[in-house]
């Protein structure tokens, strides 16, 4: 029994002497097991059991036991290592086939370069990217590794990260996920993404760029042929979608759908003599009107200003980029999609961005609207969905309040928050 047990702790004491160590260019050493080599990164298990990716130019020695020797080569760089896998999921790699397993092989732990990865119809599969990042997929999804982005071909994907930022390749383009989640759904010919926390961004094949904040969806149709690329808005959405082409912005409202008919150039300089271009604008009455004013009030347009009474204000058009001044009374304007109440002491602008046709530029304003509408603001956009909102900016604080409905703020690049009424946002200026 003695000599059993002692050959037994030598036997341990063998295995941990047998380590592999990586000694690093910074001075430090790793010790554990190396799972794999390529030509320019390394995946090595700590005998802390965490992962880590090391470029190959980053280590000066490697140790097999006891021994100095030289680090394997390999053709394929890892990408990734399993964290789940069931229902049969496997890899297709260099003309074989490998079911991915946590407690198998290496080479069923870590993924390579290339891998084809599928999950099967009743499949699953979680894995860690090198770059950061959890993906799931499952629905008999079929995914492509490609310089340590997954690209998804068909089925379910799902994207977490929860510090800093993960990409993905979709048919339509690129998407990344900033500290939260993202889902993808491609089991037609118009994949569905949708953000599940924190925040998501599209970057379009044909030069788009789409922001999606969290409990947003959108389809994405790639281009096809002679068929244009789209997107769709969906009608669960609480507000509108941030549209980017080149340096034109537009909101996409909910249940809209967007044809991207060409791509925009990267700033195309200007011709010395320009052709004069007509910008076609809406007719006057699709833009607003004024209901009712209670006081006179100042309307500039075209660059001049001039005093509008109460009794001649009643039904007066405005046009595109006309700005109004409140004086001791509040003005009431209609839009298509709302109303607005400028409240007295107060400054607005009518514009001509599709889906935001008000901006807020001082004072205070009440919106209402029976659908969703949005608004400009000084720095960002307030949607609204079935209800009423006050918007006040005033003496370096912009205050938004809830009274009925649902809304979705976005100031800037710093605030983005959705209210749920009755509820109240006050934002300091930076």
């Amino acid at each position: 029994m003695r000599s059993f047990t002692l050959a037994l702790i030598l036997a341990c004491l063998c295995s941990v002497a047998r380590a592999d160590q990586l000694e690093l260019r910074e001075g430090k050493t790793l010790e554990g097991q190396l799972l794999a080599a390529g030509p320019t990164r390394l995946l090595f298990e700590e005998a802390s059991r965490q992962f880590r990716f090391v470029q190959r130019a980053d280590v000066v020695g490697f140790r097999d036991g006891e021994r100095a020797v030289a680090l394997p080569e390999g053709d394929r760089d890892p990408s990734g290592w399993v964290v789940l896998a069931k229902g049969g999921a496997r890899a297709l790699r260099g003309g074989r086939e490998v079911e991915l397993s946590v407690s198998g092989s290496s080479d069923q732990l870590v993924l390579f370069e290339e891998d084809v990865l599928k999950t099967g119809p009743y499949g699953k599969l979680h894995f860690e990217l090198a770059g950061g990042g959890l993906v799931h997929a499952w629905g008999d999804a079929r995914l492509v590794l490609r310089r340590g982005i997954p690209s998804l071909q068909t089925g379910t994907m799902r994207l977490h990260q929860l510090d800093g930022r993960a990409m993905a390749q979709i048919p339509a383009g690129r998407i990344e996920v900033i500290k939260g989640k993202l889902e993808a759904v491609h089991l037609g010919e118009r994949p569905r993404l949708r953000c599940l926390a924190g925040r998501g961004l599209v970057r379009g094949h044909v030069g788009y760029r789409l922001d999606l904040p969290r409990n947003h969806s959108v389809d994405l149709s790639p281009e096809q042929g002679d068929a244009p690329a789209t997107l769709s808005s969906s009608n669960t959405n609480a507000w509108a979608l941030q549209l980017q082409i080149g340096r034109r912005r537009v909101a996409i409202q909910r249940g809209e759908r967007v044809i991207l008919l060409g791509a925009p150039s990267a700033a195309p300089a200007e011709p010395q003599t320009p052709e004069p271009r007509e910008e076609p604008l809406p007719p006057p009455s699709e833009l607003a009107r004024i209901v009712t004013a209670e006081s006179s009030f100042a309307l500039t347009r075209s660059g001049e200003s001039r005093r509008v009474e109460p009794a001649e204000a009643q039904g007066m058009e405005l046009l595109a980029e006309d700005r109004l001044q409140s004086d001791q009374g509040a003005v009431e304007l209609a839009f298509p999609r709302m109303r607005v109440r400028l409240a007295k002491q107060s400054q607005g602008r009518v514009t001509t961005t599709r889906g935001v046709p008000f901006a807020l530029l001082a004072g205070e304003a009440q919106v209402e609207t029976p659908a969703s509408a949005s608004l400009a603001l000084p720095g960002g956009e307030l949607g609204l969905l079935r209800g009423t909102a006050t918007l006040a900016k005033r003496a370096g604080e912009l205050r938004l309040g809830v009274q009925s409905g649902t809304a979705g703020a976005r100031l800037g690049d710093l605030v983005r928050a959705e209210l749920l009424a009755p509820a109240e946002l006050r934002v300091n200026e930076l």
